[in-house]
């Protein structure tokens, strides 16, 4: 599996309890969602295929999770005083 994806750019689905990893419409591979910060899990035969290098592995870090997302709240009577200033023009 591995040598054909890799370096390739992937989609990354987090659901109920387990992580999807699409490229294009392929469903790659389904792991265990992670319990803790850091925390990776391998596929059998995941680096199947690929050459060894003495080139070092990328570390940086390539995405980010966000953990929620943040949504200001507002009383409504902003958007009727928004609403009242546009038909009055």
């Amino acid at each position: 599996m591995g040598h054909r994806w890799a370096g390739q750019i992937v989609q990354v689905e987090p659901k109920q309890g387990i992580l999807e990893i699409w490229h294009s419409n392929n469903l790659l591979t389904v792991h265990p969602l992670g319990t803790r910060p850091g925390q990776s899990f391998l596929v059998p035969d995941q680096w199947g295929g690929l050459v060894p290098t003495d080139k070092p592995r990328r570390r940086e870090v390539l995405a980010v999770q966000i953990p929620s997302v943040e949504v200001q709240q507002r009383s409504l009577a902003v958007y009727e005083l928004a609403a009242q200033a546009v038909s009055d023009r």
